[in-house]
């Protein structure tokens, strides 16, 4: 395949008529970034890291996908957002507000969380905390809707024999909750869950260690989040990442460095950069 990958899209998704050349104009800027990461597949790198890292002889195949949970897989934030609200009430009568949540909370392992909520209470008070706001979620959150295309996109993978994990900083039992509630349990290979290791996300090693799992190269990988700490430790991790615009903007993502940014699984620019890696 030698045509770039904007021109490819265009044909394969768009076309040439009139109608599509506006919606065309909108994604041109992110799927050129997009393929300034890739690059061609005859020598396969991206410039963003340093290019013996990304170059081969042949074109790599994709080989893993790796997701963050909540925000991802499942849009979930209102739900810890009510959950915090409801138990500082109750505790402290403090008001929490979204905006807070987003600034200070979203993305966060609760250890830091618990460090910006409540300064001067000891690691044990902190955890005891945690937990609590942890249960109240999981009672808030018994039903649960993946993100559209979750299923289309695990689906493929399925069949074209590519890993798949999840990389999160939520706490285990919250991730075998939402898992289950989504009815997703048996689809992932592996739970990466940051607390059990030294250092949770925006630390690039929880999806290091995703990657060693799925004994996948972070080259020919994706990764999909929604929040700054989790796209700060995927690009860092050296993946190409795909942000969601679940909890933050995408003007936001884009600056915090993701390579894409999409609205759902079914992204057309999404399908693009997958064909272009799948070598389809």
């Amino acid at each position: 395949m030698n045509c770039s990958m904007n021109q490819w899209f265009a044909g394969k998704h768009l076309g040439n008529s009139g109608h599509h050349r506006g919606t065309w104009r909108l994604i041109s800027r992110q799927l050129l970034q997009a393929e300034t990461s890739i690059g061609e597949c005859s020598s396969y790198r991206m410039t963003r890291y340093p290019l013996n890292r990304f170059s081969y002889g042949n074109c790599a195949m994709l080989n893993a996908l790796l997701f963050d949970l909540d925000g991802t897989l499942t849009d979930t934030d209102a739900l810890h957002v009510q959950a915090m609200q409801q138990l500082l009430l109750e505790e402290d009568n403090r008001v929490f507000t979204k905006a807070e949540f987003e600034a200070h909370v979203s993305g966060q392992a609760n250890a830091a969380m618990c460090r910006y909520l409540f300064p001067e209470r000891s690691v044990a008070e902190h955890e005891a905390f945690a937990d609590r706001k942890e249960q109240r979620f999981r009672q808030l959150s018994v039903h649960l809707t993946p993100i559209a295309g979750l299923g289309r996109l695990l689906d493929f993978a399925q069949a074209q024999e590519i890993g798949v994990a999840v990389v999160t900083n939520a706490p285990r039992a919250n991730a075998e909750h939402m898992l289950q509630a989504l009815g997703l349990s048996e689809r992932f290979e592996h739970v990466v869950v940051a607390e059990e290791l030294p250092r949770a996300k925006p630390d690039p090693l929880p999806y290091l260690t995703g990657l060693e799992r799925l004994q996948a190269s972070a080259e020919v990988s994706l990764a999909f989040e929604d929040s700054i700490p989790g796209l700060t430790a995927a690009v860092k991790a050296g993946i190409f990442t795909v942000g969601l615009v679940t909890s933050q903007r995408r003007e936001t993502l884009l600056a915090a460095g993701a390579h894409l940014v999409i609205d759902d699984f079914n992204d057309p620019q999404l399908w693009a950069v997958i064909d272009r890696m799948a070598g389809r």
